[in-house]
C-alpha cells in the first residue's frame, strides 16, 4: 500500500481465494487511517508498523500513531544500604498507556535489582510503541546508611573493685563492633564509678 507520495505504509498478501476491501483516510500529513474489511478468507496485514490477522466479517481500522506512550508517575525510592557497595533495589515499573499500541515495550536503566551505590541515582524509564514513538520518564533511588554499628560479645574481666583503697586495678574489657557499610567504625570506650570521688569512709580522701 502506497500513499499519494509513493511512500509504503502497509502491506498484505492474498491468494486467489481471498479478497480484501481497503479504504484510506487522508490527513494533512498523508494517509492517517486505513480501514480494512476482509471479504473472503483470513489475511495478515501490516499497516503503520502494526500487524494484525483479520478474518472475513471483522472489519478493522489502522490509525497512524504519532503520539509517544504516556508513562505514569514514577515514584522515588529510598533503600537502606546493606554493604559498602550500597544495596540491591527492586522496583516496579510505572504504568504505561498508548493511544494505539496496547503493549508498548518498557525498559528501565539501570534495571530493577541492580546494586545502587550510596547516595542518589537516577533511573530512566523508556517506553516504545509499535510505531517507534518513544516516551521517557525518570525517578531517583536513594541509598542511605542509617543503621548504627552493632556491639557484639561485650565482656569485662571484673564487675566489682574492692576494697576501696585508691589502688589502680587492671580491668580487661572485650568487645567486637560490626557495621554493614563501614568496615572500620570509630569506637570509644569510657568508664565511670558509682562511688563518690571523695568521702568520709576508710580509703577516701
Amino acid at each position: 500500500m502506497l500513499d499519494a507520495q509513493g511512500t509504503i505504509f502497509g502491506s498484505f498478501s492474498l491468494n486467489a481465494a481471498e479478497s480484501v476491501d481497503v479504504a484510506f483516510v487522508d490527513g494533512t500529513s498523508g494517509v492517517t487511517e486505513v480501514h480494512i474489511n476482509v471479504l473472503v478468507g483470513t489475511v495478515t496485514i501490516t499497516v503503520f508498523g502494526q500487524t494484525r490477522t483479520l478474518s472475513e466479517g471483522q472489519p478493522d481500522t489502522f490509525v497512524l500513531d504519532v503520539a509517544a506512550p504516556v508513562i505514569g508517575d514514577a515514584l522515588d525510592v529510598t533503600a537502606e544500604a546493606t554493604s559498602a557497595s550500597g544495596a540491591a533495589v527492586a522496583f516496579a515499573l510505572p504504568t504505561v498507556s498508548d493511544d494505539v499500541d496496547p503493549a508498548p515495550t518498557v525498559i528501565a536503566i539501570p534495571s530493577s535489582g541492580t546494586v545502587f551505590p550510596l547516595g542518589a541515582s537516577t533511573v530512566t524509564v523508556t517506553a516504545t510503541d509499535a510505531a517507534g514513538n518513544v516516551g521517557t520518564a525518570s525517578f531517583n533511588i536513594t541509598v542511605r546508611d542509617t543503621t548504627a554499628p552493632a556491639i557484639i560479645g561485650a565482656s569485662i574481666s571484673s564487675t566489682s573493685l574492692w576494697p576501696a583503697n585508691h589502688k589502680m586495678v587492671d580491668v580487661a574489657f572485650a568487645y567486637r563492633v560490626t557495621d554493614a557499610v563501614d568496615s572500620a567504625p570509630m569506637c570509644a570506650l569510657s568508664a565511670r564509678s558509682n562511688e563518690p570521688l571523695s568521702g568520709t569512709g576508710a580509703g577516701d580522701t
